[in-house]
């Protein structure tokens, strides 16, 4: 029985590092574009950041 606590409280904490934020893109652009609000809004862009040892991004 204490290895499952021991197990879970291993886990737990693993879990409590790992911490995600989702940012929704208000202003796009490119070499070629502003995106206007209409595209924006119906495209939903967004990005993914997972702060972890190794961070990196999502679209």
């Amino acid at each position: 029985m204490k290895y499952l606590v021991s197990l879970g409280l291993l886990l737990t904490t693993g879990l409590a590092n790992a911490v995600s934020y989702d940012c929704v893109v208000t202003k796009k652009l490119d070499f070629e574009n502003v995106y206007q609000p209409a595209q924006m809004e119906k495209y939903k862009f967004s990005t993914r950041i997972h702060d972890s040892d190794k961070p990196k991004v999502d679209r």
